[in-house]
């Protein structure tokens, strides 16, 4: 998979690929492409661009962060995700993405002061 071949974007975006596409380094919800992202062939050349400009300076540390295909799961791209940080076994950050209500490919990224069932959130 490779995000800037234009006919997996196109296969993306007609909904041929059973997945949602995702980058491993990311805090904002510009990182995640669904088939239902208005604009989404722009959306990845933008978000390349830009990464590309703001990674080329830390590169030399953490290298390029990598895009790829998570399987479709019904439950993260209806009601979104929460993603828990451990380090050494302590929760030390935590993370919510949630779908807009229109479902129309824009989410919202909020970090979480509780643990609780995403789908309890308002």
């Amino acid at each position: 998979m490779d995000v800037h071949d234009l006919a997996f974007l196109k296969q993306l975006e007609r909904g041929e690929v059973q997945g949602v596409l995702k980058r491993d380094y990311c805090t904002r919800n510009e990182q995640i492409i669904t088939p239902k992202t208005e604009d989404l062939v722009g959306k990845i050349q933008r978000a390349m661009e830009k990464q590309e400009r703001t990674w080329n300076m830390v590169k030399g540390f953490f290298g390029q962060p990598r895009w790829f295909v998570l399987p479709f799961i019904a439950h993260s791209l209806l009601i979104g995700e929460v993603r828990a940080f451990l380090v050494d076994g302590r929760l030390v950050f935590k993370m919510t993405t949630t779908p807009s209500p229109n479902h129309a490919g824009e989410w919202k990224t909020t970090d979480t002061d509780l643990i609780r069932p995403i789908h309890a959130r308002s």
